[in-house]
């Protein structure tokens, strides 16, 4: 291995679990109940938002008081997906709608996809976390439950893995095609002083993503859903609302 290649990297945690959701077919699991989630910052609520299921599909939505009942709705129906936003405050209260047929979404993952699959030599190697390292980022990653919602540090999923192949206690040496036989490991390269996630397809081809190219795909597919529209509208309806939120009127009787 070259010297530039043994320089110690980072790999965002977001973007593992990006991948992992990408290439281990986690994605699509039925959600049986709702979820509130609360995300953090040296453990002060800065974002409340929930997702909760329905018939067709998934409900999402930000819980601020400046925002107000805005939300996303995706579902499939008469073989089509369809999403939508509703601002119950405005009239007409839909301010977006939008259709597809999946097959329009699974050509542009397959044709992404398609970019990331590299052949490899048999006996290419890749290196994955030892046991007590990948127990630590699950510890991580085991967010509380508080008052009844998810409580999720920033700075977890805004954290990085440092990658330093040379530290023999932290990442064990594979061969890539004996992933094949470890479903739930994904293994990290370093080519030209740059970082890549892989994971074989077969005994020939594997998928090779950066970092980058991992939010890439996964931007991809929540645009198509409508969280990129419902983020722009929640941006812009939070710079015009007022800072703060009077209180409610009081009527003595």
């Amino acid at each position: 291995m070259r010297s530039q290649d043994t320089v110690p990297q980072r790999v965002g945690i977001a973007a593992v679990l990006q991948v992992s959701e990408i290439l281990m077919d986690r994605r699509g699991k039925t959600m049986s109940e709702r979820m509130d989630l609360v995300y953090t910052i040296q453990g002060e609520p800065v974002v409340r938002c929930f997702l909760a299921p329905t018939t067709e599909g998934f409900l999402f939505g930000l819980s601020h008081p400046r925002v107000g009942d805005i939300h996303l709705t995706a579902f499939f129906k008469d073989g089509k997906i369809r999403t939508h936003i509703k601002d119950s405050a405005r009239n007409p209260a839909y301010v977006h709608d939008r259709t597809f047929t999946p097959d329009i979404l699974g050509r542009r993952i397959e044709g992404r996809m398609r970019r990331f699959m590299k052949p490899y030599h048999p006996n290419m190697v890749a290196w994955i976390m030892r046991p007590a390292l990948k127990r630590r980022l699950i510890a991580a990653l085991d967010f509380p439950t508080q008052n009844g919602a998810i409580s999720i540090p920033l700075e977890v999923v805004r954290g990085y893995v440092l990658v330093n192949l040379r530290n023999k206690r932290r990442w064990r040496r594979v061969r890539i095609r004996d992933l094949l036989e470890m479903p739930d490991e994904l293994a990290v390269r370093i080519e030209g002083g740059r970082l890549y996630i892989v994971r074989p397809f077969d005994d020939r081809n594997m998928f090779k993503f950066t970092e980058g190219q991992a939010q890439a795909l996964n931007r991809l597919l929540l645009d198509y859903l409508g969280f990129g529209e419902y983020g722009n509208y929640v941006s812009a309806k939070l710079a015009e609302a007022p800072r703060s939120v009077p209180p409610p009127a009081r009527h003595e009787g």
